[in-house]
C-alpha cells in the first residue's frame, strides 16, 4: 500500500475543491474504466495504485470537464449537448425556460450515464437554505426535465408552486388510508415548512419541473 500516492490523490482533489463524486465524473468523461469503489479505495490507501496511474489521475482532475471533452472529441466528431440552466416563470407553460449555460456534454455520455434523451438534461441552481445539509446555496444540480413520468418516493425535484420555484424532496405517505405527498425541506431548522397534501391538492398547487440526478460542485 503506497500511502504517498493515496495522499497525493486526496490532496490534489481537495486543492481543486472537488468532491469524490466530481472527481469520478471527470475520470468517467475522460474514458477511464475505473469504478467509484476503486477510486475511493485508492484515495484512502486501501488499494495499491502505481505512481504513473496516480499521476495520470491528478492530471485529469486538474482539467475542466470542457477541456477533457475537447481532448476526446475531434472536429466533426461526436455531437455535444448544451445543458441549459433552468429558470422559472409563472406565466410560462410548465414554468421553466432554459438560459445560457457553459456546460456541454457528449450526447452519448448523457444517454449511457443517465439513460435519458440528451435534450431533457438541465441544470438547476440551489437557492436558499431549505435543503441543507443535502444541498447548499449556490450548488448546481443536474436534473432531467419531467415529461409526464411517474414521481418517485424520497427524490429531490424542482417544483413551481405558490411561492415560485423551489427545490424540495418529495415523500409518499398515507393518511387515513389515503395517499399523500410530503413537500420536504431536508433542513431540520425548517421543519415547520414541511407540507402534506393529498394528490389532488398537490397537482393543483404544484407543477413538477425536473428530477434531480446529481450535484455538480464545479460546473
Amino acid at each position: 500500500m503506497d500511502e504517498g500516492e493515496a495522499a497525493r490523490l486526496k490532496q490534489a482533489r481537495e486543492k481543486l475543491g472537488l468532491s469524490r463524486d466530481d472527481a469520478f465524473v471527470r475520470l468517467r468523461i475522460a474514458g477511464k474504466d475505473i469504478s467509484f469503489s476503486s477510486y475511493k479505495r485508492w484515495e484512502r490507501g486501501e488499494r495499491d495504485i502505481s505512481r504513473s496511474m496516480a499521476t495520470e489521475i491528478v492530471e485529469i482532475l486538474q482539467k475542466s470537464e470542457q477541456e477533457i471533452m475537447g481532448e476526446r472529441i475531434e472536429p466533426g466528431g461526436e455531437d455535444l449537448q448544451t445543458v441549459p440552466e433552468i429558470e422559472m416563470e409563472v406565466s410560462d407553460g410548465n414554468g421553466a425556460r432554459g438560459t445560457n449555460s457553459n456546460l456541454m456534454l457528449p450526447r452519448s455520455y448523457i444517454r449511457s450515464e443517465y439513460g435519458i434523451h440528451p435534450e431533457r438534461l438541465v441544470v438547476m441552481r440551489v437557492r436558499g437554505r431549505s435543503m441543507l445539509d443535502t444541498l447548499s446555496p449556490g450548488q448546481k444540480v443536474l436534473a432531467v426535465r419531467q415529461e409526464g413520468q411517474d414521481l418517485e418516493d424520497d427524490v429531490i425535484y424542482a417544483l413551481r408552486g405558490p411561492l415560485g420555484f423551489t427545490v424540495k424532496r418529495l415523500r409518499f405517505d398515507r393518511k387515513e388510508a389515503r395517499p399523500v405527498i410530503w413537500i420536504w425541506p431536508d433542513n431540520p431548522e425548517q421543519e415547520d415548512q414541511r407540507r402534506c397534501l393529498n394528490l389532488n391538492d398537490f397537482e393543483e398547487e404544484y407543477t413538477v419541473v425536473a428530477k434531480a440526478l446529481e450535484v455538480r460542485q464545479k460546473l
